[in-house]
This record gives C-alpha cells, structure tokens and sequence, in this order.
C-alpha cells in the first residue's frame, strides 16, 4: 500500500489510545498527526452541568458555537495537512455542517472507531449520533450496535476488537506478591462504578486478600452499601502512569477485568493489558471473548462463579500461568493496536 496520511481527531485530547493508534499507523510507513481541542474536556464539563439548570436553551447555544468555532480551526488543519483518511476516535465538538462538506466538498474517507453503543451513549444528544451518520466507514468494538445503526447509517460497518500497546504493556517477571487485583475508575457512580464494588466487596467478604488502585477508591470504601470494603487493601486513590499499571498487573496472580455494563459482548481493556503483562485476566462472560481470545480467556456469570474461579485459580499456579502464557501469546499475534491500524487501513482502501 502506498504511505497515506492520517489525521487523527480526538475529540477528548491526547490520551494513550490515540497515541496508540498514531504510533501504529506511523510504523506502518504512513504520515500521522493528531488533532485535538485543548479545552473540549473544559467545555464538555461546563456543557452537562448547565444542561441540569434552568439555562439549558441558553448553555445549547453556547454549545453550538463551542462547535463552530472548533469546526472552523478543524477545517483549517484539513485544508493544510490534506489527509488522505480522517479518523475520529472521541468526538462530540464538530458541526454536522463540517461533517456534511467534509463527505461532499472534501470527498475525504472518515473513520470513527466506536467505543460505546451509540444508540445509548446518544440518549440525550442526537448530535453524536448525527455525527456517525455522516462518517464513511465505522468500526464497532463489537456487533450488537450494528443492526440498528444500518436503519439509519449507510456507512461501511466493521468489528474492530479492543486491542493492547506491548511498548507499555509487558512481562517484567516479577514476584507474584498480589492475589487479587483491579484497576479502574471509582470516582463517578455509574453503573459501571458500582459493578465493581459489589464484584470488590463479594471477594472480600469471601475472605480473599483483594487489591485495587484508581480515583475515587476513598470514597467508595465507606459506603454503607459495600462494608466489607474495609478489608480492601488500596494501594493509591490516584491515577498511575501507565508503567506503574505494567508493574502492578506483573504482581498479580489475578488481574480483575469486569467490562463496562454499557459496552455490551465485548471484554474489557484490562483483559488486553493484563495479558499482554503476562499476567492472568479474569473477566465476565461476553460473547465476542471466546473467538477473540481463542478458548483461553477464563470468564464468569456469576459472583459466586467468580468467586469459585478465584479460588481455583490461586490454588493452581501451574495452570493458572500456562493459560497467562497462552493470552500472552495470542494477544501479541492478534490485539495490538497495529493490528487495528492494518485493519482500519485494509477497509479503508481495499488491495
């Protein structure tokens, strides 16, 4: 394939994925470079609070220009970088106008990498599902959105798994001095919050020795809802750079990897990690997970499954290793972010 140029547009600022995803595709001999807005987080914040006022006719209109304003500065990097592909990952801050010419006057390919089952994560907004309409090609971390989105999309739909970066994630052949571990988000109460302290405080109140790091841990362990997290040991209440995250998933004979409860039959990106650390994953059961992991991903429906799996699992060395071997194995050969880029690019502009 002859080199191409990507413009990469991350609607919420430079973070590891779209560093990801950048590095891949300039490793496959393509120029790359990346788009973002500095104050979308800012604005995006500032958009939902008001949303919750009386002022909402007023904070939407605020909001359209917020988008016409970051459309103008978009559409300027397009006219000077000439892309030959746009890929969008995270966005809410274009107008539809921009994405109409960008389709019509342009006639450049645009790529959007879906994360969330639209059809949910536009509940209160038609704009991020207007937006996907007028994309091209869109890749789903898995089919069950699909269906609905061809009633109103005639884009070129693809499953495009989660993946992992190996130069973050990787064996460092560590002491295993962690039985249990979870890293994550704690400082919102979503669904996906309280999921994993009712997963946290059911091993504890098992007696399992559990460990979790992340935002809002110091909090959630004095809800009257959870007491038996009491007994979770918290290694931090901050967020860690990613290479302390390798260390931690190094020290565990088990790394929890519950999903998103919105992100529907696809595993979740701990699985990706942990193994890619050489460690042992243990997530819910979701659909896509066996074919994805080739039979060697160990799930569960059940707390109390979960709960025997972890003490099978502690009691077995031997076996427990030989199957992170074996994730290890599969997912370097088939779920880094480079096998993503290929992907996209194999769409995107067919042999």
């Amino acid at each position: 394939m002859a080199f191409k140029k990507i413009l990469i547009f991350s609607g919420g600022g430079l973070d590891r994925v779209t560093e990801s995803f950048e590095h891949s595709f300039q490793s496959l001999g393509h120029t790359t470079e990346i788009y973002f807005h500095d104050h979308y987080r800012i604005s995006l914040g500032l958009f939902k609070f008001f949303s919750r006022t009386p002022f909402t006719y007023l904070n939407l209109k605020y909001w359209e220009r917020y988008k016409e304003v970051n459309s103008a500065q978009y559409e300027e990097k397009i006219k000077l970088f000439k892309p030959d592909l746009i890929f969008f990952y995270n966005f809410n801050s274009i107008s539809i106008k921009l994405f109409k010419k960008i389709k019509k006057y342009y006639k450049i390919p645009t790529a959007y990498m879906v994360f969330a089952d639209p059809l949910i994560a536009a509940k209160n907004s038609s704009y991020f599902l207007t937006n996907l309409i007028y994309c091209s090609h869109l890749f789903f971390i898995n089919s069950s959105a699909i269906p609905s989105l061809r009633l109103i999309s005639d884009a070129s739909m693809h499953i495009l798994p989660l993946a992992g970066d190996p130069r973050f994630y990787k064996p460092l052949r560590l002491k295993k001095d962690i039985d249990l571990f979870l890293m994550g988000q704690f400082s919102s109460i979503s669904t996906a919050t309280v999921t994993k302290a009712y997963i946290l405080d059911y091993l504890c109140a098992e007696g399992f020795r559990v460990s979790a790091a992340g935002p809002g841990l110091e909090k959630l362990i004095r809800r009257p809802e959870f007491p038996h997290l009491k007994n979770l040991e918290v290694i931090t209440t901050s967020s860690l750079p990613i290479e302390e995250v390798n260390v931690l998933y190094n020290r565990s004979k088990i790394v929890l990897a519950p999903e998103h409860p919105r992100d529907k039959d696809a595993p979740s990106p701990r699985a990706f990690e942990a193994a890619l650390a050489g460690s042992f994953p243990l997530a819910d059961y979701q659909r896509d997970a066996e074919q994805l992991f080739e039979g060697h991903l160990v799930t569960f429906r059940s707390v109390k499954e979960m709960a025997d799996q972890v003490k099978y699992y502690l009691n077995h060395e031997e076996e427990r290793e030989n199957i992170a071997s074996q994730l290890y194995q599969v997912t370097l050969r088939r779920h880094t972010y480079v096998n993503r880029a290929k992907e996209v690019l194999r769409v995107v502009f067919p042999p």
